[in-house]
């Protein structure tokens, strides 16, 4: 992750929400279970989630230098419907940038969360902790889609897996990164009727006619990629 507030956004907007329900005394019946869910939602949450990055934007020179790498980069434009039916463990879903978006979404998420915990569905917890159960595991769900304004051209939609015990052949494998040791799973390439689900490859910025060519005869060699479309970056950059 590139955002220093990764899955962390949502829980403060949340904290946020609740103090200020506690000051106009909403939920003076719940005023030591709301303490103690901005009390626990203050400490870093080690969550086990898979996640794969997309963006809305093939041609972004802003992607091209961030993750085309030195020499020629392309870009796979993926069938969003292939990607929506991976499994029931991932989502796939854009991200929020807008902060009014992302705090409605939040408050819908907290009132039924009170309302649940007013109602007594969460009485087989502590009474302390019952309205933060109540509203964990919906803001759990929702976190990894709240993103900074900062990133808002990226356009990113992602694809969520977890929280996951381990890949979707029970092992969760490690890499080194550029900032330790990284987590990650295996997911297979999703097909549609015996194709692969790529729509489009742009080619990177600097692409050479002999580069053009090949992807051209690579694309034609197999019948699972030759409804795939061909595009050249517009960018006036050399990686």
């Amino acid at each position: 992750m590139n955002d220093s507030e990764e899955t962390q956004l949502a829980f403060r907007h949340a904290s946020e929400l609740i103090t200020w329900l506690i000051g106009q005394g909403q939920l003076d019946d719940l005023k030591a279970q709301a303490e103690h869910a901005v009390e626990s939602f203050s400490h870093w949450l080690q969550v086990n989630y898979c996640v794969i990055s997309f963006s809305e934007a093939p041609d972004a020179l802003s992607q091209w230098r961030g993750y085309g790498g030195p020499a020629q980069g392309y870009a796979l434009g993926l069938q969003r419907e292939a990607l929506s039916a991976v499994g029931s463990a991932w989502r796939f879903e854009r991200c929020v940038y807008d902060e009014a978006a992302a705090e409605l979404i939040i408050r819908g998420l907290l009132t039924e969360a009170i309302e649940a915990t007013r109602a007594g569905k969460f009485d087989k917890y502590q009474e302390y902790e019952r309205l933060f159960r109540a509203i964990y595991s919906p803001l759990l769900l929702f976190s990894p889609f709240v993103k900074s304004a900062a990133f808002a051209e990226e356009r990113e939609w992602r694809l969520v897996g977890g929280p996951l015990p381990g890949g979707p052949d029970g092992v969760m494998r490690t890499k080194v990164g550029r900032r330790g040791l990284v987590p990650y799973t295996n997911l297979p390439i999703p097909e549609v009727d015996g194709r692969l689900c790529v729509d489009e490859i742009w080619i990177g910025p600097g692409a050479t006619k002999t580069t053009e060519h090949g992807l051209d005869s690579l694309l034609a060699m197999r019948e699972a990629t030759r409804h795939v479309h061909k595009w050249t970056s517009k960018a006036p950059y050399l990686p």
